[in-house]
């Protein structure tokens, strides 16, 4: 994508003082999280068909996730 998210950007330029912060990593991860689900929504409204492909991840404890 060659726009820039202005969401992001602002996240990207704020400094949280250290880039390993929990706090500034959970932030960032949910502005990508943000960004890639609203694209996904506005693929899935402009298509025809699209299916859902679902999978499992187990834990060390061999427990579904």
């Amino acid at each position: 994508m060659t726009e820039i998210d202005d969401n992001l950007k602002v996240k990207v330029q704020r400094r949280y003082g250290h880039y390993l912060s929990p706090v500034y990593q959970n932030d960032l991860i949910r502005v990508f999280g943000d960004r890639v689900r609203r694209t996904i929504v506005d693929e899935v409204k402009v298509a025809k068909f699209f299916s859902i492909l679902v999978d499992e991840t187990k834990d060390l404890s061999k427990k579904s996730s």
